[in-house]
């Protein structure tokens, strides 16, 4: 019941599963009568319906699928409950049999157990004498509770909030996704089995729940909040928690895709506001191609310097971490220049901000590695794949990005194989989050042959170099949010375990908190070091047992690695290129 249950969540449309009739228990001798009888009441009303449960036992979940924003449903509800209860008790079961009376069935009680319904009041009043603890079930006898306080109900209606969307859909598509979240609180789990929200997860506040960003949506289009709330800085505070890992949508029973929300959200309230300047510059940071290794080495020298790093810091509301991220004096594309090679097969390297500008070298192993296989990689002029620039709701500066990139590249897509980058967070761009922005056929080609570089070297046979040491290396890896949600399989731990010189283990880790440029900022900076702890507890916990070595394929990965951990910190091609 647990996996089909969540099932019926992904249903779309106005008619959802609804958890009405859902524990009845009915004595085994009594399923039969009880199917025939419950499929006449359900289908005399003309419903689509579900019935599971575990049936061995008599428990049965009867979920008929209702518009509660009809008048007609509204009223069914309490038809159906009537209807759904004298049956049971009439079979000799209880209408409660597996969970709890609650705001559904308290009213329901006194059939249930007609001679003994005084005493539960008794017991109540003795124990709770000023009735406000859970004063709605068990003794509360209302026969129309059943259609009250509901998510929607008769009297719901729609307002737009909004004239243009930001993102590639609909406002009926918009409205649509928010309705899917029907409350379940799955993403509320603190445990680490799912990823789910690593905010949430580690602050326990309501407001970084993925559920708040849908039900503060849900007020605003419903008109049960003022519009002027999409102004108030905690509406920003709200959906600024969604730092975009993606792990909500596919962890969420109904798949909602509260980071999509989250950012049309942001996207619609920078429209009238002041844009912080941090958000501006790490959304940018593309444009370090246009300095000299003079104007480089400029730079690294005064935001190394403590006083203006901390002055720097406090200026754009960064932490004084800043110092430690450094400029490369010459960028990937400097590096690369007058660079050729004739390999058989074509692929165009988009090789990321972090790695043309600050960490080069790690495309250069990508380079060395393809065409050691045989591919002739084209590095085209490129700017940023946008993430940083959508993930704090700057939408447009996203999409002119995205079009910029496809001026440049031009007919190349046609003509190569694949788009490779070694940067999971980039992959995770142009294989997902660009179909989200712009509707366009290059758009859906350039998602279809977008790979990790590890994707690629997976499904040809890896020449691997010699390595000379005599014992294996140890090696812990972290596997990234964006690589964890894009494609359901990792194919750079895949790939390392096949290296004979490596023995390497997965940290199983929750995301490392730094969420690209997140974790700098001030406000942030807190719950980031907070979540970033879980990850270093494990590395120590690990570590005793010899493993030296951390991997990982996102940069800002790398980057919480480096400052949680003594051990070096590699990207996979780092080894491969060994």
């Amino acid at each position: 019941r647990k996996a089909a249950a969540p099932m019926l969540y992904k249903l779309r449309g106005d008619e959802k599963t609804t958890h009405l009739i859902e524990s009845a228990a009915i004595p085994v001798s009594q399923l039969v009568n009880y199917f025939k009888l419950m499929y006449e009441i359900l289908e005399k009303y003309g419903l689509k319906f579900s019935i599971i449960g575990h049936i061995g036992k008599g428990v049965v979940h009867t979920e008929p699928r209702l518009n509660l924003k009809n008048k007609r449903d509204v009223e069914l509800l309490k038809i159906l409950s009537d209807e759904a209860s004298d049956l049971v008790i009439s079979l000799g079961g209880t209408i409660s049999g597996e969970h709890g009376e609650g705001l559904n069935r308290s009213y329901y009680i006194k059939k249930q157990y007609p001679t003994i319904y005084k005493l539960f009041l008794e017991v109540k009043k003795i124990l709770e004498s000023y009735n406000i603890l859970n004063p709605y079930i068990k003794t509360y006898f209302d026969e129309n509770q059943v259609k009250e306080r509901l998510r929607f109900g008769k009297d719901y209606s729609e307002h737009n909030i909004v004239e243009d969307m930001n993102f590639n859909w609909s406002y009926r598509d918009f409205i649509t996704e928010i309705d899917m979240c029907n409350g379940c609180s799955n993403c509320t789990i603190p445990t680490n089995i799912l990823r789910m929200c690593p905010v949430y997860k580690f602050d326990f506040d309501e407001i970084s729940a993925p559920k708040s960003k849908a039900n503060i949506l849900r007020g605003l289009i419903s008109g049960e909040l003022k519009e002027d709330v999409i102004r108030n800085p905690l509406f920003k505070a709200i959906m600024e928690r969604c730092i975009n890992c993606g792990a909500c949508t596919i962890e969420c029973p109904s798949n909602v895709n509260v980071p999509k929300l989250s950012m049309e959200a942001k996207a619609i309230y920078y429209k009238n506001q002041r844009i912080p300047l941090f958000y501006r510059l790490s959304s940018n940071l593309d444009y370090a191609k246009i300095l000299t290794p003079l104007l480089v080495r400029f730079n690294n020298y005064f935001t190394s310097l403590g006083l203006v790093s901390n002055s720097l810091s406090k200026l754009i509301n960064i932490g004084s971490d800043i110092k430690k991220i450094k400029l490369a004096e010459n960028n990937l594309f400097k590096k690369y220049k007058n660079h050729s090679n004739k390999g058989d097969r074509k692929i165009l390297l988009f090789s990321g901000c972090y790695y043309n500008y600050i960490e080069p070298d790690i495309s250069l192993d990508t380079i060395n590695i393809l065409e050691r296989h045989g591919f002739q990689v084209i590095l085209p002029d490129q700017f940023c794949c946008g993430i940083p620039a959508v993930s704090k709701g700057l939408v447009d500066l996203a999409k002119k990005k995205i079009i910029k990139n496809i001026e440049k590249w031009g007919d190349i897509v046609h003509d190569i194989q694949y788009i490779v980058s070694a940067c999971s967070s980039c992959t995770y761009a142009l294989k997902n989050l660009w179909k989200s922005i712009i509707d366009d056929e290059i758009i859906y080609e350039i998602s279809r042959k977008t790979k990790l570089i590890s994707e690629v070297l997976i499904d040809i046979e890896f020449k691997k170099n010699k390595y000379n040491d005599k014992e294996k290396r140890k090696a812990l890896y972290h596997e990234p949010c964006h690589l964890k949600f894009q494609s359901g399989k990792n194919f750079s731990l895949e790939l390392l375990k096949k290296l004979e010189y490596l023995e390497v283990q997965s940290l199983d880790s929750n995301c490392c908190g730094m969420a690209g440029s997140w974790g700098m900022y001030n406000k942030n900076s807190l719950i980031s070091q907070k979540i970033g702890d879980d990850l270093k507890n494990r590395i120590n916990k690990k570590g005793r047992d010899g493993y030296y070595l951390l991997l990982t394929d996102c940069p800002s990965c790398r980057m919480r690695l480096k400052s949680i951990s003594k051990k070096p910190v590699l990207h996979p091609v780092e080894l491969l290129d060994n």
